[in-house]
């Protein structure tokens, strides 16, 4: 279902109005001030993920991304699924090789373990702790 607000409403979160030509100019005011809050935390996301774990912005999406896909929250207790390096690919819109290059930095720093099947978060407080500077 797709309204006046941007994107489709797949759950809860409130949504920021779309600006258009036949906004209010008061409103403008105010939906470009909470966009730009909205900005404020992503750029945290990606300061707070370089000065902690020394990772580049697309590691840091890579990373998320990762645990996105491969935590599967069944009651109280996280598990744990691999997921394919192109299926990051695909959710990010970055080439196959950047991807599998920058899991190994990943991989490397003990975030990330890679399987047979594929590769998955293995320190799921670090990702907790940058996804927590989205959402607060």
């Amino acid at each position: 279902m797709k309204d006046e607000f941007t994107g489709p409403a797949q759950d809860d979160r409130p949504r920021t109005a779309s600006l258009n030509v036949a906004t209010p100019a008061p409103l403008i005011g105010e939906m470009l001030q909470e966009l730009s809050a909205h900005v404020s935390k992503l750029l945290d996301l990606f300061a707070n993920g370089k000065y902690q774990f020394g990772l580049t912005a697309e590691e840091i999406a890579i990373f998320l991304a990762i645990g996105h896909s491969s935590l599967v929250c069944a009651g109280a207790i996280p598990a744990l699924k691999p997921i394919s390096y192109q299926h990051i690919s695909d959710s990010l819109g970055i080439p196959k090789a950047t991807v599998r290059r920058k899991t190994i930095r990943l991989i490397d720093k003990k975030l990330v373990s890679a399987t047979s099947r594929g590769v998955m978060v293995q320190d799921i407080r670090a990702w907790a702790a940058l996804t927590e500077v989205i959402i607060s």
